[in-house]
């Protein structure tokens, strides 16, 4: 049996959010404390996620599905899913902010901040679903989008 191994340059993932730096990561209490704050179930929201042999692009493309779909929701409940796996996703490295904490400080971006820190998070956790990257991968390369830093918000 291969062992895996996990490591922070693929399961870290900086984010600026109003000018403070903060570290988000996906492992399994982070999904643990999104389930147990929400009743959701990340991992089991599609069977297929559970499927033997799955491989990591059939994985990619159910999340990117799942993303879809979660995009189609009304503003005002994506905006409280993603503080939830924001603030899921930051309990590791920042145990002390609470969701209201996570909610309140989301809640003074703007609009085009908001949707960076909100698909940074979704991009995150995707990554960590989809495992280590594929060879040729450069470790410490700059990330793409939205996990690039996100504008200062006001106090």
């Amino acid at each position: 049996m291969t062992e895996t191994q996990t490591s922070p340059t693929q399961t870290d993932f900086p984010i600026t959010i109003a000018g403070v730096p903060y570290l988000l990561a996906f492992p399994m209490a982070a999904y643990w404390a999104y389930n147990d704050a929400t009743g959701i179930d990340l991992l089991a929201a599609d069977p297929r996620v559970l499927k033997p042999g799955l491989t990591n692009e059939g994985l990619a493309a159910i999340v990117e599905e799942m993303q879809a779909e979660y995009l189609k929701k009304p503003f005002r409940q994506r905006q409280k899913d993603s503080c939830d796996l924001l603030w899921a996703g930051l309990q590791l490295h920042h145990p002390d902010l609470t969701r209201e904490a996570v909610e309140k400080l989301v809640s003074h971006l703007s609009a085009h901040e908001y949707r960076l820190v909100e698909m940074a998070a979704l991009q995150a956790h995707r990554a960590s679903l989809e495992g280590p990257k594929p060879a040729g991968h450069k470790e410490g390369a700059e990330p793409d989008g939205p996990l690039a830093e996100a504008p200062s918000a006001p106090n």
